[in-house]
């Protein structure tokens, strides 16, 4: 089955998702010799994803000196949204069959993307793959791309999830500050007695990497 944008959409797990999306794929699979020996003048590899601009910034640089050093020419673009917008111009660019190369998103979403439907699972990709294994990567990261036991993701990172608290709006509240919540429902139960709404305070908060 030829990839074209129109039905291919693939994402990484741990917060990432790189997976051809355009006819440049070689049905085969190719080894960086035999890529490095075309030249790539040219052409251009497109990437979205929900990156802040300073990170985009950041890692252009790798993905540029990567592509140098696997595809001499190659030009490398990043396209960066939100995380509240990206799903919704993907989509629709993915439809209109102007999608990009690649794509980068959250592994529950290819895994949201495979339950409607609208997302290839890549294990017969994979297979083809000479350089890229699984086995790269740790266990969980990839069970955590699957769907109904196919894959529909490759990891990019891992991310760590950390809970931080301030111990003196803790003891204002009466809780103890020197322990933070360990479940659940005492997380819940904390951030009610924490909120404090005419103050424009609240008990619990998601704080997302990058700049605002």
């Amino acid at each position: 089955m030829p990839l074209t944008r129109r039905t291919v959409l693939a994402a990484l797990s741990a917060g990432a998702a790189l997976l051809p999306a355009c006819g440049a794929q070689q049905s085969g699979g190719s080894t960086a010799q035999e890529v490095s020996k075309k030249n790539w003048s040219g052409t251009t590899m497109a990437l979205w994803g929900s990156y802040g601009a300073a990170e985009r910034d950041a890692l252009i640089k790798f993905y540029d000196r990567f592509a140098q050093e696997v595809a001499p020419g190659l030009k490398t673009e990043v396209q960066v949204y939100s995380n509240a917008e990206f799903m919704t111009k993907l989509t629709a660019a993915l439809a209109g069959g102007t999608g990009p190369d690649f794509t980068r998103f959250k592994e529950y979403q290819a895994i949201d993307t495979a339950a409607r439907k609208s997302t290839l699972a890549v294990d017969g990709l994979l297979s083809r793959e000479r350089s890229l294994k699984t086995t790269d990567f740790t266990q969980q990261s990839i069970d955590g791309s699957k769907y109904k036991d196919k894959l529909y993701g490759i990891p990019h990172h891992h991310q760590f999830v950390m809970l931080g608290w301030n111990k003196e709006l803790f003891k204002q509240a009466g809780l103890n500050a020197d322990k933070a919540p360990e479940t659940v429902d005492e997380l819940r139960s904390h951030a009610k007695r924490l909120t404090v709404a005419d103050k424009g305070q609240w008990g619990f908060r998601q704080y997302e990497f990058g700049p605002p």
